[in-house]
């Protein structure tokens, strides 16, 4: 049996075996999930059964050894009036059962003269039309005023016409149409020209489906496009089949929902700009190098080649000088090389690496004091791409450290605690306003490269009291994922 399929009880009150046992055996060839099926061949033992169970649905033979015709139908309406009961009838009393649906029963087959499909049918909207006889007893007290109060717009309209047949106050309100002018239209007099097909359509499968959700669009008395959240359901109303749409004004949502798509993209293009603009000075810092450093040396030792194929005499000389600058260059090449490509990707770890950058930066300046709180034990946890990133925003902030923190200390802690990891880079230098745009791009390149992994980015900092960023990463399942800033 299928768990997510619903399942149903039936009671059976006949007291011919024949006939129950042909009833029994055509609910079970047809599709419905019967879960139980319950015999009783009298009032008196189904109203004992009545009394400790409950049932889905009933099938009532009207002519029972101790009740007969539609006595026995009121008995059982009258003290179990919200379960369907179809009427299970003989040729010689088919007139008694169609006066019994005016009476409460939901439908009635005539013994042996049903398919299963009939069965099914006759079953599963006997359910259904006793579920909205049920809805519309219990909210028939508190009708009116729920209707006219209710903070959700009603319309209540024709299925045939779509002549609007009654309003509540919210409408009123959201049109901008009084009551008197409410029921001078239709449906349609308030959906734009172009939807008309569709609300047409949407009419035709209401009265298939009985009920129908979607969004539409309406117009107000002043010409303004509404976006409303509707929820339409077929009801009886003054006899006759209606349709009852609740809807909820959903413009304003929409409104924010499209600003909010549009900051999206342009945050997402600022992003890109930063990463484009991050590349070219990359780009650029590697031409500079190469032009001024790398090729300057190679440009001295071709001058030494010239010179050694030109003066035999001091070849031997030329050429020793020559391919010490060649060496040179080489050594030049392979320190750019490494400021490229970390040796953690590589040859080392992400803390050998970091440790290699700082001794570099104490040779050239060593009155800058560093503390290292490296508190990570394993380092495999760790892919390459988030080592990656975290090396690029070392460096990258130690770059803006120096270039405008004028700073004496520099404290650096990477802290791994069970599914999170924490980088922080704290110094002691002037200091900024976070508020305040930014001229260059050093602070966005960090974020932007925090929030290709799904990083969070903290920055305090206030004018004279130094800068601390914070950053954190979750990697749950190996992916680094959003993570709230823990203080």
């Amino acid at each position: 049996m299928n768990p997510s399929k619903k399942t149903y009880s039936v009671l059976i009150i006949e007291d011919s075996p024949a006939d129950q046992f042909l009833l029994e055996e055509s609910l079970n060839s047809t599709g419905l999930s019967i879960e139980v099926i319950t015999m009783a061949n009298s009032i008196a033992e189904a109203m004992h059964l009545l009394e400790t169970h409950s049932f889905s649905i009933i099938f009532l033979d009207l002519f029972l050894p101790d009740s007969s015709g539609l006595d026995t139908l009121i008995q059982l309406v009258k003290l179990y009036s919200k379960t369907p009961i179809i009427i299970s009838s003989g040729l010689s009393d088919t007139q008694v059962a169609v006066n019994a649906i005016s009476m409460g029963a939901q439908d009635f087959l005539i013994k042996g003269d049903y398919s299963s499909a009939l069965l099914e049918k006759t079953f599963v909207y006997s359910i259904e039309r006793k579920d909205a006889e049920q809805l519309i007893k219990a909210s028939e007290e508190s009708y009116r005023y729920l209707f006219d109060n209710n903070p959700a717009i009603i319309l209540l309209w024709d299925l045939d016409d779509f002549k609007i047949l009654k309003v509540n106050e919210t409408a009123i309100k959201i049109y901008g149409y009084t009551k008197e002018e409410f029921l001078q239209k239709t449906l349609l007099d308030i959906c734009r020209n172009a939807d008309h097909k569709k609300v047409r359509i949407a009419g035709e499968n209401l009265m298939k489906n009985k009920k129908a959700s979607g969004i539409w669009k309406h117009i107000n008395k002043k010409g303004k496009v509404l976006n409303m959240d509707t929820s339409s359901h077929i009801i009886i109303y003054n006899g006759k089949e209606a349709v009852l749409t609740l809807a909820n004004d959903i413009t304003e949502k929409v409104f924010l929902e499209e600003k909010l798509a549009e900051e999206k993209i342009k945050k997402q293009q600022e992003i890109n700009a930063a990463i484009i603009t991050a590349q070219v000075q990359e780009r650029s810092l590697l031409g500079e190098e190469l032009h001024d450093n790398i090729n300057q040396i190679l440009a001295t030792a071709t001058l030494y080649m010239d010179g050694a194929i030109s003066n035999e005499e001091s070849r031997i000389n030329f050429l020793k000088e020559g391919k010490g600058f060649i060496k040179n260059a080489m050594e030049e090449i392979r320190k750019l090389s490494k400021t490229l490509l970390p040796p953690s990707l590589g040859e080392g770890s992400l803390h050998e690496a970091l440790n290699n950058v700082i001794e570099k930066i104490k040779m050239v300046n060593d009155n800058i004091h560093f503390v290292v709180d490296w508190k990570v034990k394993d380092e495999d946890c760790l892919n390459d791409k988030l080592k990656l990133s975290i090396f690029r925003i070392v460096q990258e902030q130690l770059n803006n450290i120096f270039k405008h923190a004028k700073a004496s200390n520099i404290n650096i802690r990477l802290e791994k605690e069970d599914e999170f990891l924490q980088l922080s880079i704290k110094d002691d230098g002037i200091g900024f306003d976070p508020s305040k745009k930014a001229e260059g791009v050093g602070l966005q390149n960090i974020v932007n490269r925090a929030k290709l992994l799904n990083g969070t980015t903290l920055i305090k900092s206030s004018v004279g009291k130094g800068c601390e960023i914070v950053i954190n990463f979750s990697f749950k399942n190996s992916i680094p994922v959003a993570l709230a800033f823990r203080a």
